[in-house]
């Protein structure tokens, strides 16, 4: 969805800055984001997608869908564990993916994060949230 819904171009604020820094190994604006430019230089030598700029606001897409991602294996293996006993037990191996209604709550808090408009917005552009 994020994909689908993405910018193809410059959006307005510090965006065009951040991809001008990914493009020629430059440095924003204090602080500089050095990690999120390093991965910018990264994705704008993939040989996808359209304009410069498509490709490293598809680098924002990428860390949104990760972070979702992460969100839904914590919120599992969290529920799992409070499941099994807590801090008294260890979740054995395995028995964190059975579709219980701790993958459940997995996909609803990710959702939920996911869709959520703040992180939308910031999912599908370049920017300093990113």
């Amino acid at each position: 969805m994020y994909v689908r819904t993405m910018y193809p171009h410059v959006p307005g604020g510090d965006s065009g800055e951040l991809i001008v820094a990914g493009c020629t190994t430059g440095i924003a604006h204090p602080p500089g984001y050095p990690l999120f430019t390093m991965l910018a230089v990264l994705f704008h030598a993939l040989p996808i997608g359209g304009s410069p700029a498509w490709r490293i606001n598809l680098l924002s897409v990428v860390l949104s869908t990760a972070c979702a991602w992460f969100n839904f294996k914590t919120v599992v293996r969290w529920d799992a564990w409070l499941r099994q006993g807590g801090p008294a037990a260890e979740v054995p191996a395995g028995t964190e993916w059975g579709w219980s209604t701790s993958v459940w709550a997995g996909v609803l808090s990710s959702m939920m994060l996911a869709f959520c408009p703040l992180m939308w917005m910031y999912s599908i552009q370049v920017g300093p949230a990113s």
